[in-house]
């Protein structure tokens, strides 16, 4: 119980440094934050896509879970296939171009920021403090909306599975604080002695494994449909790298700070 306290007071926290930084040009580094969360998206798309192209190339006939796409639009296979080719190159330009835009408007914000020693929530923070917490702040802040996004698609497919991933992710995040956040930076975490990054990305990684044996049980036996089995299956994996990438985020303040 003492380490949920201590993870919700650290995430309060992690709210009021947020609203710090945003109180200064607010929708600009809004489009800033969204920007990234989408250059992550159109990232997965990127790898994801082509496995579907590759897919419907070897059938003579277009999957049957693609039958929508056909009545919807008037696609025919050929003409599919040659839609999924040119939006592999659409997405990957999003994606460069994205990253671009988030980092200029990260950069600006920067500029304009006002900085000097404050308190804050009851931390004292030097200004060099929160130069070094500027960017990994504003980039977990788009790994929570990516979360959020990811969870909310889930939803939408299957709500039972939303239930499921929400309380992974929040489980995940108090066993991140205690097994890497409250020990020393020098301090190696598990058997296999990790450095504390590596720990995340390994453990929040291996929980795709997880969704995955969820997502073969229920297409076997509970009657998922294919196309919502493989529209989940990208959805975790662009959660967990999420989760991963805000933990990390989350650590650095955190050791900034204590």
């Amino acid at each position: 119980m003492k380490t949920i306290k201590q993870f919700h007071s650290f995430f309060g926290w992690f709210l009021q440094l947020t609203r710090f930084y945003f109180n200064t040009t607010f929708w600009s580094l809004t489009i800033g934050v969204l920007s990234l969360a989408l250059s992550k998206v159109f990232q997965v798309l990127t790898f994801f896509i082509p496995l579907k192209l590759f897919i419907i190339m070897s059938s003579e006939r277009m999957p049957h879970y693609m039958h929508f796409l056909s009545e919807l639009f008037s696609f025919s296979r050929d003409e599919l296939i040659l839609l999924l080719s040119i939006s592999v190159g659409v997405f990957y330009f999003l994606y460069i171009v994205l990253g671009i835009l988030y980092r200029r408007i990260v950069d600006a914000h920067f500029e304009r920021l006002d900085l000097q020693d404050s308190c804050l929530g009851g931390v004292v923070l030097t200004k060099r403090a929160l130069v070094k917490m500027h960017g990994r702040c504003i980039a977990a802040v788009s790994d929570l909306i990516l979360i959020a996004f990811s969870v909310i698609a889930v939803f939408i497919v299957n709500g039972e599975m939303a239930v499921l991933w929400v309380l992974i992710v929040y489980f995940n995040m108090i066993f991140f604080f205690k097994t890497v956040f409250l020990k020393c930076k020098e301090d190696r975490v598990s058997f296999l002695r990790l450095k504390h990054n590596q720990f995340i990305d390994y453990f929040a990684s291996a929980n795709f494994l997880i969704i995955f044996g969820l997502l073969v049980f229920q297409a076997g036996y509970m009657g998922l449909g294919l196309f919502s089995a493989i529209f989940l299956l990208l959805l975790s994996r662009m959660l967990f790298r999420a989760l991963s990438g805000f933990s990390a985020n989350g650590l650095y303040i955190y050791k900034v700070v204590v």
